[in-house]
């Protein structure tokens, strides 16, 4: 329920799978949770014509908005484009923040660096000023620290 995205795994060389899809999706609806974000990943491609793949990657645009994502455990480079997809969901949940932390806080700097996406730094002399994105989690925290100021860049 906590889940900021949610992957359906489906077996691409099932003749079934639209029918474990619907299932699936009843499911969801039934825990309330239908509407999380989600990305459909069409495992065991390698099983599959390339003409089967096609045909396959048609019907799924055609049934549902969600992406899809094809891959095959036994071709590794296949799972790039799940983690590329997977890095541009949490990134475009991330929010872009413009953070001024005092410089002897090196605790709250590290923590940006560590859980954020530091895109840019200027050190001043008594500031370090972190452009990053973080998750809205991070953003809380930041806003609370004593001598932080944190601004949200549209």
């Amino acid at each position: 329920r906590e889940a900021d995205v949610l992957l359906h795994v489906i077996d691409a060389s099932d003749p079934d799978w639209e029918e474990h899809r619907e299932v699936v999706r009843e499911v969801l609806e039934d825990l309330d949770i239908d509407d999380r974000d989600k990305v459909l990943v069409f495992n065991k491609v390698d099983l599959i014509t390339e003409e089967e793949a096609d045909m396959l990657a048609t019907r799924i645009r055609a049934l549902e908005p969600t992406p899809a994502v094809f891959v095959s455990a036994h071709d590794e480079s296949s799972l790039d484009a799940l983690r590329d997809t997977l890095s541009a969901r949490v990134r475009g949940r991330m929010a872009q923040v413009v953070v001024h932390v005092p410089v002897e806080d090196g605790r709250t700097i590290a923590t940006i660096y560590r859980e954020g996406e530091v895109t840019e730094r200027v050190d001043e002399s008594l500031e370090v000023c972190l452009t990053a994105r973080v998750s809205r989690g991070l953003l809380g925290r930041l806003t609370e620290r004593s001598g932080v100021t944190v601004e949200e860049v549209a």
